[in-house]
């Protein structure tokens, strides 16, 4: 399904492809296909347009990045948020996966804003 890598890439619009939820204020946007890597140039354009739009049409966006290490195409878009907190996941989230993704924020020139850990049990 297309989502936001394509809308990263320039393919398709934010407002053609996030969905808003029936009786709700909340729209939703998957994550979309990988392809071949995009330029940062292409990257950046494209971000900053997405992140207009979206600053439209709500007052908070929220971008679930996945694994950062897996997925460097995120770039322009860590580069330009407000924001980034890491989320982990009590007795479920190696500690490795953590440090990974705190390598990769740091590799796209960014420091966590902040950390949550979720205990699914409480």
């Amino acid at each position: 399904q297309p989502g936001l890598l394509d809308v990263l890439r320039g393919e398709y619009a934010f407002e053609a492809l996030s969905q808003q939820t029936a009786g709700s204020n909340v729209a939703v946007l998957g994550r979309g296909r990988q392809k071949a890597a995009f330029s940062e140039a292409q990257g950046v354009y494209f971000t900053q347009h997405m992140l207009a739009q979206a600053g439209r049409n709500f007052d908070l966006v929220v971008v679930d990045g996945g694994a950062l290490a897996d997925n460097l195409n995120a770039s322009p878009l860590v580069a330009m948020v407000d924001e980034i907190v890491m989320v982990a996941t009590l007795n479920s989230t190696p500690m490795r996966d953590v440090t990974a993704a705190s390598q990769a924020i740091s590799v796209m020139g960014r420091l966590p804003t902040g950390a949550l850990l979720v205990d699914e049990a409480a």
